[in-house]
This record gives C-alpha cells, sequence and structure tokens, in this order.
C-alpha cells in the first residue's frame, strides 16, 4: 500500500490546503498519509475528510529541536490531536515562532532590509511561520537585497524550542493515540 509519512499542508511550509494534500495523494495512488505539519496538528481535522474517499490519514507533528546548534527535526506519528495537554506545546511553540519572525524583521532591518511581521505572517496564514515564509516575503522585494536568510547567517535565530531530550519527554508526557495494533511513532532526523 503507497504512503507518504511525512507532508506538511498549508499549516507550516507547504502552499496545498488539507483537501488538496488529499486530492494529491489520491491521485498519485497514496492510500496512507501522515499530516505532519511544523509545530501544529490543525491540517489533521480538514484532511481527515479525506477518508471517505478511502485515504487513511495518520495524525502527525514535526516539531524541532536543537541541540547545541544542531537543528533535529522529530516527527511524530498516530498523536492525539485533540490532546490539550500537546496543543499547549504546540501554542507555546507558535507563540516562539512569532517572537523569532519579529527578532528577524529586526535584524534584517539593521541590515538595511526592510519587512514587516505582518507581511510574514499574511504568507504563512494560517500556519506556523518559519524562514520560508520570511525567504518568501524577501522575494517580494523590489529590488530584493541579495542578501540570503540562512543557517548562520547575520539574521538565523535558533528557535526558541526544546531540546531533543525534552521532545521525547513531551511524548512520553503527552501520550500516543493508539490505532490498532500500532502506537505512536517518533523519528528523529539531524539537520546539517
Amino acid at each position: 500500500m503507497p504512503a507518504d509519512l511525512h507532508v506538511h499542508t498549508s499549516h507550516s511550509d507547504s502552499t496545498l490546503e488539507p483537501a488538496a494534500v488529499v486530492a494529491e495523494c489520491l491521485a498519485h495512488g497514496i492510500r496512507t498519509v501522515a499530516i505532519t505539519d511544523h509545530d501544529s496538528v490543525d491540517g489533521v481535522a480538514a484532511a481527515e475528510a479525506g477518508r471517505d474517499a478511502g485515504l487513511r490519514v495518520v495524525p502527525g507533528v514535526e516539531m524541532t529541536a536543537y541541540e547545541d546548534r544542531t537543528e533535529v527535526h522529530i516527527v511524530g506519528l498516530f498523536l492525539d490531536p485533540c490532546s490539550e495537554p500537546f496543543r499547549a506545546v504546540l501554542r507555546g511553540t507558535l507563540e516562539a515562532r512569532h517572537r523569532r519572525i519579529h527578532e528577524i524583521v529586526e535584524r534584517l532591518g539593521q541590515l538595511g532590509v526592510e519587512l514587516r511581521a505582518d507581511d510574514i505572517f499574511e504568507i504563512a496564514g494560517c500556519g506556523s511561520p518559519g524562514r520560508p515564509h520570511v525567504a518568501q516575503a524577501h522575494a517580494h522585494l523590489t529590488p530584493p537585497s541579495g542578501r540570503v536568510v540562512r543557517w548562520g547567517g547575520a539574521v538565523c535565530l535558533a528557535e526558541d524550542r526544546c531540546g531533543p531530550g525534552d521532545g521525547r519527554r513531551v511524548r512520553y508526557r503527552v501520550g500516543p493515540r493508539v490505532v490498532g495494533r500500532g502506537g505512536a511513532g517518533w523519528v528523529c532526523r539531524r539537520s546539517r
């Protein structure tokens, strides 16, 4: 059974609404999809409408943690998107993302690049604002400044997030929603 267990929607850094993700999956023969937006489970409910068409939707999330200067992406699957303790953690990470966008805009301003945080939030829509949204706002400048937002650059700020151990503790504190014979799964990937 074809599956994709790491898919983003417009609730993080994809341009596709959850319903469009469902349509794309079905069009390409994918029968199981995990919605794993960055720090958000808001796209899961909309994608679950695809169940009527024969698509199995696995609720998930991708959380970012930092160990020293190493970014670690933690993907959690088979989570309960309605868990209030988990949603509280996600609200905290969303607040941290908003603070970071304001700090990035301030640093860009010091470098002569004028962006507005509100423009970045508008590009992000209902999702989790991040570096891709800053880059999109930057690309709309006339003319673009030529400066690049990149890891280790003058405006790159480590996110105010948990470390990998904290992410694992969140998983155990929140608890998985057990589906069938399987349980929740967590996969870590270190970015370079």
